[in-house]
């Protein structure tokens, strides 16, 4: 990062030691339109451990949040601009601060001006003359120089001969009773063209940008900052896929997120009936993949992401999944919802290997949290990328948690809510 990060805290740069010595912060920086840019401490990196960077040494303001402390925002690992903190307050007992946000590629605005002395310029060449009071000004022999009539001459208006044209293509034969030499002014309702034969068309690609697009168009935008003293330099995690390969992958994604939801509802319905273990049935792993109603996804976000800059894609899936409810109760909706949250990589052969399945639903959120991507960071300054979440609990207690990824699973560096 700058060398202005957590200088006011004194921490002195160590390059010839290889684990991270300087702290090493994390915040999430919302930039609405008005421009008035927030950034909300997640985490802090101090001597190889994670802290929660909203109560790290907050002496009485968290060390993450010391004024004149800075922050660089990336997205996707490149960077979009520095974010400088003036001050820092609390907001429903959360910690944030305000700062100043320049863009990469803009300047910094002057703090100042240098007085410069006005050019006065003058027709005459001669220096100036004092006069005495009651002195008049003596009559010029000199007749004053004609002045050259220097009005410019008339604009002349030359003709204008347009380019010959090209070749016109070959226009439809007009009807008998329609007139070639006169258009035709179409009123009311066109008339309805024969229907042609078009190709399927092809699933949308856009949901695996790198960014998902914002539904709000007032929405600010967001983006993890950084704050950390000796670097190292950041790097691009996009993986590059092609749009046939991204429709592909989306289709298994979805194929996996159907089958996890089936079981997720079947280990509530078998917890919700309790039988005679003696006599129930005893459920083969294939009994979890029996096919029911397929679930209706929406909202869906997919991203894919090279972590390890090895050309190893891993593809993340978070999405909302409707699926009807079998024997409703008179209050309940016909219709349950669940939040899906899977991550998968491909192995050599191009299969997915499932590093991740979380799903939940609204009723079991104190249990299961609900997890929504936010982006891939370097967080703790190796170079290789972690996957950083939104976490959403019961009673809408919101939170972050931090995945590595070691390419059989992800392991979990940081939660703010504490859990293993």
């Amino acid at each position: 990062m700058t060398a202005a990060a957590f200088t006011s805290a004194g921490f002195a740069q160590s390059a010839k030691k290889k684990v991270q010595k300087t702290p090493r912060a994390i915040a999430l920086l919302e930039i609405p339109k008005n421009g008035k840019a927030r950034l909300f401490p997640i985490a802090i990196l101090d001597d190889g451990k994670f802290f929660d960077a909203g109560a790290y040494k907050a002496k009485p303001v968290p060390m993450a949040l010391e004024p004149q402390t800075v922050y660089e925002g990336v997205l996707g690992g490149v960077s979009q601009g520095l974010f400088t903190i003036t001050g820092a307050g609390q907001m429903n007992n959360v910690w944030f601060a305000e700062g100043t946000w320049l863009p990469t590629g803009a300047e910094a605005p002057r703090k100042g001006k240098k007085a410069e002395m006005p050019v006065i310029k003058d027709d005459r060449d001669a220096p100036p003359t004092l006069k005495r009071p009651g002195s008049e000004p003596k009559p010029s022999d000199k007749k004053p120089e004609k002045q050259e009539d220097k009005t410019p001459p008339p604009v002349v208006m030359k003709p204008v001969i347009p380019p010959p044209p090209d070749e016109p293509k070959p226009a439809p034969q007009p009807s008998a009773d329609q007139n070639s030499d006169h258009p035709t002014l179409r009123r009311g309702v066109p008339t309805p063209k024969p229907e042609i034969e078009l190709p399927p068309a092809q699933p949308s690609s856009q949901s695996a940008s790198p960014r998902p697009k914002l539904a709000d168009k007032n929405a600010p935008q967001t983006f993890v900052a950084i704050s950390d003293a000796a670097g190292p330099e950041f790097r691009p995690y996009n993986f590059g896929a092609k749009p046939d390969e991204i429709e592909k992958y989306l289709k298994l994604m979805l194929d996996l997120a159907a089958q996890d939801v089936r079981k997720r509802i079947e280990s509530l319905s078998a917890a919700s009936q309790p039988v005679d273990a003696s006599r129930a049935p005893k459920k083969t792993p294939s009994s979890f993949a029996a096919k029911g109603p397929r679930p209706k996804f929406s909202d869906i976000d997919f991203r894919v992401f090279d972590l390890s800059n090895a050309n190893e894609p891993v593809w993340i899936l978070t999405a909302k999944a409707q699926v009807p409810t079998s024997n409703p109760a008179p209050d309940a909706p016909a219709t349950a919802e669940y939040y899906v949250t899977l991550v998968c990589r491909t192995d050599i052969y191009g299969d997915l290997r499932k590093l991740l399945s979380q799903i939940t639903d609204a009723r079991h959120l104190d249990v299961i949290s609900r997890l929504q991507l936010i982006d891939a960071v370097d967080a703790d300054g190796d170079g290789r990328g972690e996957l950083l979440f939104r976490e959403i609990s019961a009673n809408d207690s919101r939170g972050y948690v931090l995945y590595r990824f070691t390419g059989d699973t992800l392991w979990k560096l940081f939660d703010s809510f504490g859990g293993d």
